[in-house]
């Protein structure tokens, strides 16, 4: 311990929960509480699972101390899982994109909540772990052509998303 500066009579040299001889052995530094500079001190990076070694475990570019803090999980990455929404819908139109209603990244919130309403406010689709499988239909018939207003509730992200799509014939 002496060779790494540390001092033998305190077995956590730098009071970051790791003792001095288990961070010589993961590589960190003993004498600096956050070896990667990620705003998690190398024992809690331990306690959460993540790198002590690497600021940004998941490869998101968001530091895990950042995550932890935002109570995100630093062991996933969640840069890609923005809801895009769709704001137009062809229902029928064959060989086209726009013959379902697509919201991007919803198959990774199996919990969100999709509901559409018509202008009056009536609800005419709902449903819970929406797979982009709408196609303009309200109790087995086509809806007319216009706006319709959605809201879109993530509950993993505590969010709503709300908007307008616009069906066309």
């Amino acid at each position: 311990e002496i060779i790494k500066g540390t001092n033998p009579l305190v077995p956590d040299s730098d009071n970051d929960g790791l003792l001095d001889g288990k961070e010589i052995q993961i590589g960190t530094n003993p004498l600096n509480m956050d070896t990667d500079m990620d705003k998690l001190l190398d024992g809690d990076e331990i306690k959460y699972g993540t790198d002590p070694l690497n600021p940004d475990t998941d490869g998101d570019s968001i530091m895990d101390g950042d995550e932890i803090e935002n109570g995100k999980d630093p062991n996933f990455d969640d840069s890609n899982n923005e809801i895009l929404v769709s704001e137009v819908l062809t229902p029928g139109a064959s060989n086209r994109l726009e013959s379902s209603w697509t919201i991007m990244n919803i198959e990774k919130y199996p919990n969100a909540i999709v509901e559409v309403y018509n202008r009056n406010g009536q609800k005419v689709f709902s449903q819970k772990g929406y797979n982009n499988n709408w196609q303009g239909d309200f109790k087995g018939s086509r809806l007319p052509g216009g706006s319709y207003y959605y809201n879109i509730y993530i509950p993993e992200l505590d969010k709503i998303y709300s908007g307008w799509i616009f069906l066309t014939y």
